[in-house]
């Protein structure tokens, strides 16, 4: 331990003894050769007749605490490795020892009391300071001070350093002696009395340098951990930072095996991003505004998704961070899911359509049964009157139109799901019709006129014509009306037939210019459905759409995914808005094509 008297104890005192000699070692160097730099550039500078007389000096010196330095790290790690902590103190103080020696030479060589290099002693006792504090201070401060001394007396009586100024001016000599001795002293009291601070300066140098490095170890490590890799270009596109799962998944022989190691750390790798991806789209680059970009890339055989970002530093503003991953499996699975979605699509179409069928053909063989006049027996035990006749018959025909919907239903679905409309075929498709919007929506409406329930308003605007497939249009506006009527009628079944449901049908025709699948189209048709039933949950509109999906008890859970598969084929789209027991609007927008035949023998 260190005391304020003058009992020297040279134990280095701290619990990283390793990691405080090792940051000594590499501050001593880096310190020394800087001022050794700054003095020769001094030398140039001043044109001084030295130079040439120390260049040769300057760098034996500067060779020589590099090959110290070598030495000492590898005898300190040494140590360390054999476990030997003891022997640290010792090996400390022997590194300031050489130290002195050397300093001490290199000063006489260059100068002597005249020498900018004098100041190389006030280094050395900082660092024994920050070695062995107190008494390290206090050792080379003496040791110093008396060299100084000696170098003097060198001067003076023998001419050591070639310096004849010294020589006639022994006041001058004398001055320069006393001066440096003086700064020595002070200097050394004035760490001496702070040597408690550097103790704790030395501790905390240590504490963070460790910090640093734990910290560059574990950002290394975690980065190198990730599953997907990461690249990081700079404005040149050369790859500079690549994790280890990056270079597992560019695939061996891209990265020499001596680079592995670089693997989580900043280093140029001498590749571009072009060189590993041939198809990478560099024009991603170009355009300032695109950031947290997706994309994909084919490479050796497989999928590389790729997700791009810019790297945020100010330094680094050019540089672009890449994400990527191997997403073949992905690409398969979804494949896969797209293939099994549909299977399950059809067997849920063909379970419902054989349920559903069952119940009508059992009513109508039933009453068939009954009506059969072949069946002797069965008439003669039962008596068939008139009324009983149209009941029967009236099942039967019931039953009858049951089926038929639910073919009508199946076949639509199915229809609408597999037919591909073509907007290049426009003129040449017998289903494409040219008629009056207004027209057509009453005529559809007069389907519902019977009801008691609610009333149905047309606000469509009479002078809208639309080139368009009327048996689809007639399918979306049929089933969109149903829906609302069923709403109409579930809110409203205990409040007598007092008309209060409304079911509201308004159009509006946008001109401009629209990009149709990179086909322009030049008008677009909205049509709103709004009533006042008693609307749809938030939870229902996710699945409102899906094939199969009802609410209803006796619904098929077609008729919306009919107008939806509608509208997607033909380039439409479909939003709903509702609240409980306020109502619901539907808005639905087509392109309007237009119309290359006579309008007015059309109409």
């Amino acid at each position: 331990m260190a005391h304020k008297s003058l009992n020297l104890n040279f134990n280095i005192e701290g619990d990283n003894i390793y990691e405080k000699l090792k940051f000594i070692i590499v501050f001593r160097f880096t310190a020394i050769s800087l001022a050794v730099l700054t003095y020769l550039i001094i030398l140039i500078k001043h044109n001084s007749s030295l130079f040439i007389y120390t260049e040769v000096e300057i760098f034996i010196f500067l060779f020589i605490a590099l090959f110290l330095t070598v030495l000492y790290s590898l005898i300190n790690y040494y140590i360390r490795k054999k476990k030997k902590e003891r022997y640290f103190s010792l090996f400390g103080l022997i590194q300031l020892i050489f130290d002195f020696i050397l300093i001490s030479a290199f000063v006489i060589l260059n100068g002597g009391l005249g020498s900018n290099l004098i100041l190389l002693y006030y280094l050395l006792i900082l660092i024994a300071g920050f070695i062995f504090l107190g008494a390290g201070i206090i050792f080379f401060t003496v040791a110093s001070s008396l060299t100084i001394g000696f170098i003097a007396d060198l001067q003076f009586y023998f001419n050591v350093p070639d310096h004849y100024y010294y020589l006639y001016n022994p006041d001058k000599l004398l001055f320069a002696l006393s001066l440096n001795i003086l700064g020595l002293l002070i200097f050394g009291w004035i760490l001496y009395k702070f040597s408690k601070n550097i103790k704790y300066l030395s501790n905390k140098v240590i504490e963070i340098d460790e910090v640093m490095k734990n910290a560059a170890i574990f950002n290394k490590e975690l980065i190198n951990s990730f599953t997907q890799g990461v690249i990081v270009l700079n404005d040149k596109n050369d790859i500079v930072f690549v994790n280890r799962s990056g270079m597992d998944l560019v695939g061996a022989g891209i990265f020499k095996e001596s680079l592995t190691g670089k693997a989580g750390t900043f280093y140029y790798f001498n590749l571009r991003i072009d060189d590993i991806f041939k198809d990478f789209p560099l024009n991603i680059f170009e355009d300032e505004k695109i950031n947290n970009v997706r994309f994909e890339v084919k490479h050796n055989g497989s999928i590389i998704g790729f997700s791009y970002s810019k790297f945020k530093e100010n330094n680094n503003s050019g540089w672009h961070i890449l994400l990527f991953r191997d997403i073949s499996y992905v690409k398969e699975l979804e494949l896969d899911a797209k293939i099994n979605e549909g299977l399950i699509a059809t067997g849920k179409l063909a379970g419902w359509l054989a349920h559903e069928i069952r119940n009508p053909l059992s009513a109508i063989n039933t009453s068939i049964d009954i009506l059969n006049s072949e069946n002797r027996k069965f008439a003669e035990d039962v008596k068939i009157s008139g009324d009983d006749f149209n009941k029967l018959t009236g099942i039967i025909k019931a039953e009858t139109i049951r089926l038929e919907s639910l073919v009508k239903d199946f076949l639509g679905f199915v229809n609408t799901k597999t037919k591909t409309f073509n907007i290049n075929i426009i003129d040449n498709s017998v289903n494409f019709e040219y008629f009056n919007l207004y027209d057509f929506s009453e005529y559809i409406i007069s389907q519902f006129k019977s009801s008691e329930d609610y009333n149905i308003e047309n606000r469509i605007d009479g002078k809208i014509n639309i080139f368009f497939e009327k048996y689809r249009l007639q399918q979306i506006f049929v089933n969109i009306i149903e829906n609302a009527a069923a709403s109409i009628k579930s809110r409203y079944k205990n409040c007598g037939n007092n008309k209060r449901g409304k079911i509201r049908i308004s159009s509006i025709k946008i001109s401009g210019d629209f990009l149709i699948e990179q086909n322009k189209v030049n008008n677009c048709l909205i049509v709103k459905f709004y009533d006042n039933g008693e609307g749809i949950g938030e939870d229902i509109i996710k699945n409102i759409f899906k094939p199969l999906f009802t609410t209803k008890k006796n619904g098929t859970g077609l008729g919306l995914s009919i107008v939806k598969s509608i509208l997607d084929n033909f380039n439409g789209n479909i939003s709903i808005k509702s609240k409980k027991n306020k109502g619901t609007l539907i808005n639905i927008k087509l392109p309007l094509y237009e119309y290359n035949g006579h309008e007015d023998e059309e109409q």
